[in-house]
Protein backbone atom coordinates (compact mmCIF):
# COMPACT_ATOMS: atom_id res chain seq x y z
CA UNK A 1 0.00 0.00 0.00
CA UNK A 2 1.38 3.42 -0.90
CA UNK A 3 0.05 6.73 0.31
CA UNK A 4 1.18 9.85 -1.52
CA UNK A 5 0.21 12.64 0.83
CA UNK A 6 2.88 15.28 0.34
CA UNK A 7 3.85 17.61 -2.43
CA UNK A 8 5.14 16.67 -5.83
CA UNK A 9 3.88 14.54 -8.65
CA UNK A 10 4.97 11.69 -10.89
CA UNK A 11 3.91 8.48 -12.56
CA UNK A 12 3.40 5.12 -10.86
CA UNK A 13 4.09 2.20 -13.17
CA UNK A 14 2.35 -0.87 -11.76
CA UNK A 15 2.45 -3.99 -13.89
CA UNK A 16 1.42 -2.92 -17.41
CA UNK A 17 -0.35 0.24 -16.20
CA UNK A 18 1.02 3.77 -15.71
CA UNK A 19 -0.91 6.42 -13.75
CA UNK A 20 -0.10 10.07 -13.05
CA UNK A 21 -0.36 11.11 -9.38
CA UNK A 22 -0.22 14.38 -7.51
CA UNK A 23 -0.71 15.91 -4.05
CA UNK A 24 -3.43 14.18 -2.01
CA UNK A 25 -3.62 11.05 -4.20
CA UNK A 26 -3.76 7.60 -2.61
CA UNK A 27 -1.91 4.82 -4.43
CA UNK A 28 -2.38 1.09 -3.87
CA UNK A 29 -0.04 -1.64 -5.10
CA UNK A 30 -1.01 -5.27 -4.39
CA UNK A 31 1.65 -7.42 -2.73
CA UNK A 32 4.02 -9.02 -5.21
CA UNK A 33 3.23 -6.67 -8.10
CA UNK A 34 6.32 -5.16 -9.74
CA UNK A 35 6.09 -1.36 -9.61
CA UNK A 36 8.19 1.80 -9.78
CA UNK A 37 7.93 5.60 -9.67
CA UNK A 38 9.05 7.52 -12.78
CA UNK A 39 9.21 11.16 -13.86
CA UNK A 40 8.67 12.35 -10.29
CA UNK A 41 9.44 15.80 -8.93
CA UNK A 42 12.11 16.48 -6.32
CA UNK A 43 9.51 17.37 -3.69
CA UNK A 44 7.66 14.03 -3.86
CA UNK A 45 6.85 12.50 -0.47
CA UNK A 46 5.74 8.87 -0.12
CA UNK A 47 4.68 6.99 3.01
CA UNK A 48 4.81 3.19 2.89
CA UNK A 49 2.40 1.18 5.03
CA UNK A 50 1.30 -2.43 5.17
CA UNK A 51 1.29 -5.47 7.39
CA UNK A 52 4.62 -6.72 8.71
CA UNK A 53 6.08 -9.22 6.24
CA UNK A 54 3.83 -7.98 3.43
CA UNK A 55 6.90 -7.28 1.31
CA UNK A 56 7.50 -11.06 1.17
CA UNK A 57 4.49 -12.75 -0.47
CA UNK A 58 4.14 -16.44 0.34
CA UNK A 59 5.57 -18.80 -2.25
CA UNK A 60 2.88 -20.16 -4.55
CA UNK A 61 0.31 -17.68 -3.21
Amino acid sequence: MRSHDGGGAGDLVCGERSDRFGPGDFLFVPAGVVHRFVDFTDDMVVVFHGPEGGEHPEAGG
